[in-house]
């Protein structure tokens, strides 16, 4: 993959591209990560098709931009790429916060053929944040306030969060530093969504769909109650891994990659 950017009519944000082996797709980050969280899939996808994998605004490399940290806010960048090199066909895996992204991407353009969003926190709203989601947040929010070097938050974070490893305690600390702390603020205050209307988007929706959905009790993020609200979609899959958390694509890579082939494999020729 090699590291790029791209100046948008606001900012100038940072992407990987590999080797044209086959079909656009684009892969669109969760919150408080970066592109470089697609890794444990990359060399699969890339054997088959040409990838693009995204630093979000305020992400990575990305420039960041004060209080424009918004579902809409985050699609404005991507759509603006896929105008600007006229993709006439592109595919989009988005995890967490890219699912929702591309969701609000496909209904900005015509280019977009299939999404996949792994684990997206469509129905969140001001009111409900899963409390152990909440948490990470907020500590999150508080450690990049404090602008520590790279080893010193990820000691912090492994006492707030003694079940993680140090390389993920590393990886983790990384994209704190990196990232723009406001954006942990606008989720807290539940602004994230700002006006968008998920049922709405989701109507909207043209395109085949696969949602990888992992189980709420590990961190999963689409919770029963919600789930009837996805049959606003016209055409779409649900893979729910009962034993996966909300990083389904990092713990069980080759199932993941298994699964997505065969549902793009039926809409997409390689």
């Amino acid at each position: 993959m090699r590291e790029k950017n791209f100046q948008g009519a606001e900012i100038k944000i940072n992407y990987a591209e590999g080797p044209k082996n086959g079909p656009v797709i684009f892969l669109l980050h969760a919150l408080g990560a970066s592109w470089k969280s697609w890794t444990p899939i990359l060399k699969s996808l890339s054997r088959d098709f040409h990838v693009f994998a995204f630093d979000f605004r305020g992400h990575g490399d990305s420039d960041h931009i004060k209080d424009k940290y918004t579902w809409e806010h985050y699609s404005t960048e991507i759509s603006e790429f896929i105008e600007h090199n006229s993709f006439p066909s592109v595919n989009i895996i988005g995890h967490s916060l890219g699912g929702v992204v591309g969701s609000i991407i496909v209904t900005k353009t015509k280019s977009v053929k299939t999404l996949c969003m792994e684990d997206p926190p469509l129905f969140f709203n001001k009111s409900f944040i899963p409390y152990n989601l909440l948490r990470v947040f907020e500590e999150n929010f508080r450690l990049a306030k404090k602008k520590l070097g790279v080893e010193d938050t990820a000691r912090e974070l492994r006492t707030s969060f003694p079940e993680i490893n140090e390389t993920v305690a590393i990886s983790r600390a990384k994209n704190i530093i990196s990232a723009d702390p406001t954006i942990w603020e606008t989720i807290i205050k539940g602004d994230i969504r700002a006006h968008t209307n998920s049922d709405e988007i989701l109507k909207n929706i043209d395109v085949p769909v696969l949602i990888f959905r992992a189980n709420p009790e590990t961190g999963g993020v689409i919770h029963n109650r919600n789930i009837n609200r996805l049959n606003n979609l016209k055409r779409f899959e649900i893979e729910y891994w009962e034993d996966s958390p909300h990083n389904m694509h990092s713990s069980f890579p080759s199932r993941f990659i298994k699964r997505y082939n065969t549902f793009v494999t039926s809409f997409v020729k390689k």
